[in-house]
């Protein structure tokens, strides 16, 4: 009887197939130079070894040769031979070249991958392709996985405030009760889909809820519901207003559709306002003052547009006129913070007037909003623009315990060290302020801070 544990016997069976394959291979150092080439010739061999594809997989993946992953993915599906691990990698392959579409088709043909990951890959790629209906189906089944997943329902209610307006609320709450951190975008969307319009159509509808994305950043969401209302009322100005800027926001030409909106209703004011901020960003501020001037008039309570107004002559120039401008705003408003704000930045961004009026103006800014951080940053700039160094430190450590994690406040503290000679704090302010930054996809501040970093080694 043979012996099963044989060591000679053990040893044959493991190197005759290799024995085997080299003599089948007139090249055998040649063609076993990477892991990749010797599970080839393997499967040249034994195709039908279901592992040894996996392993080939797994290996055009870690070479990133996607295209060479695609190719043999293809192969092992046709033999029937493809695990769902292999289809995830061949949806991976899929997205690295540029077809996603394939690449989620590919995911979801993976059923026995349950994880996060696989959810997380198609959800991401969907969004992608503006598949709001694919995204929210994924979401769907994600949330079956994770059922205490708060992010998730809150992410269904995005969705569903667009496609499914009457079911977004009970998405949010559910949200909410699991996650308490999403009170605020919460409470934003269920303001604007329980607004309750007598009279108004859908398209007032998706216009109110398209600017309350808009707030919360989600600009793709907010250009498919102006997009929608715009198609359903063409004649409606403000629809295509908010398109225009929604397209801005998304890297593409606004001036069309605000060209629209100002052809169907001259008067409107989203449409005459954007239109002016497109004229800012343009470089042509005389036509904005224009429009900015004549939205005084319209709406002659608003300081809003006294602001605009004092901007775009600062812009060409003019700041002493501006400040006429700014000083109106704040007659007209002077409890609003949000002015003094704009006054104070008008003075110390032009250099005009900081000690008489600046100053004052960021004494009543921390006045007006005590628990502010921005305040307290402002009123610290002003300071240190006048070369008050240890009061504009304290201004700025007020703030900072305000709120701890501040780019802006940590990047001007880390300025202000450097103005003290104080290089160290100086360096750890600025690492600081290049950390928060990136947190808070702000890349002008982790440049400026990253900038001065550099200066300082």
């Amino acid at each position: 009887m043979q012996r099963q544990n044989d060591p000679w016997l053990l040893t044959m069976q493991i190197t005759l197939p290799l024995l085997v394959l080299m003599a089948l291979n007139p090249l055998p150092q040649a063609r076993f130079t990477t892991p990749d080439q010797a599970v080839r010739q393997m499967l040249l061999l034994e195709p039908w070894h279901a592992a040894s594809w996996d392993n080939l997989l797994a290996e055009d993946a870690h070479q990133a040769n996607w295209t060479q992953l695609i190719s043999d993915a293809g192969i092992s599906s046709g033999m029937g031979l493809l695990s769902d691990q292999g289809k995830m990698l061949w949806g991976d392959a899929y997205e690295q070249v540029g077809q996603k579409s394939l690449a989620v088709k590919t995911w979801q043909s993976a059923a026995t991958v349950t994880s996060s990951a696989r959810f997380e890959k198609m959800l991401r790629v969907q969004r992608e392709l503006n598949d709001l209906d694919g995204a929210l189906a994924t979401l769907k089944q994600w949330t079956i996985l994770e059922p205490q997943n708060g992010q998730l329902y809150y992410q269904a209610g995005l969705l569903q405030s667009v496609l499914s307006p009457r079911e977004a609320p009970a998405a949010l709450e559910r949200a909410l009760f699991l996650d308490a951190g999403y009170k605020k975008q919460v409470q934003i969307l269920k303001q604007a889909l329980d607004l309750d319009v007598q009279g108004q159509g859908d398209a007032y509808r998706q216009v109110v809820v398209g600017r309350a994305l808009a707030n919360l950043n989600e600009w793709v969401l907010a250009h498919e519901d102006f997009r929608r209302a715009a198609a359903e009322k063409p004649d409606y100005a403000e629809a295509w207003a908010f398109l225009g800027e929604s397209e801005r926001q998304l890297g593409q030409d606004d001036f069309p559709s605000l060209s629209k909106a100002l052809a169907l209703d001259p008067h409107s004011t989203a449409a005459q306002s954007l239109t002016a901020r497109y004229w800012i960003r343009a470089g042509q501020p005389d036509k904005a003052l224009a429009i900015f001037q004549g939205l005084v008039k319209q709406e002659p309570k608003q300081a809003v547009w006294e602001i605009e107004s004092g901007d775009a002559l600062a812009r060409m120039g003019q700041p002493p006129l501006a400040m006429v401008h700014y000083q109106n705003a704040i007659n007209l408003e002077p409890d609003n913070p949000q002015n003094w704000a704009q006054l104070v930045q008008f003075c110390l961004k032009n250099d005009i007037e900081v000690r008489r009026i600046g100053l004052p103006a960021a004494r009543r800014l921390v006045m007006l909003s005590p628990d502010g951080a921005d305040a307290y940053d402002l009123h610290g700039q002003v300071l240190m623009a006048l070369g008050d160094r240890d009061n504009a430190l304290q201004a700025f450590f007020r703030g900072l315990k305000m709120n701890p994690v501040s780019a802006q406040l940590l990047l001007d503290v880390g300025i202000l060290e450097i103005s003290r000679q104080e290089i160290n704090d100086a360096s750890y302010y600025l690492s600081r302020a290049v950390e928060a930054g990136r947190q808070q996809k702000d890349p002008v501040i982790v440049q400026k801070a990253q900038a001065l970093i550099d200066q300082l080694q």
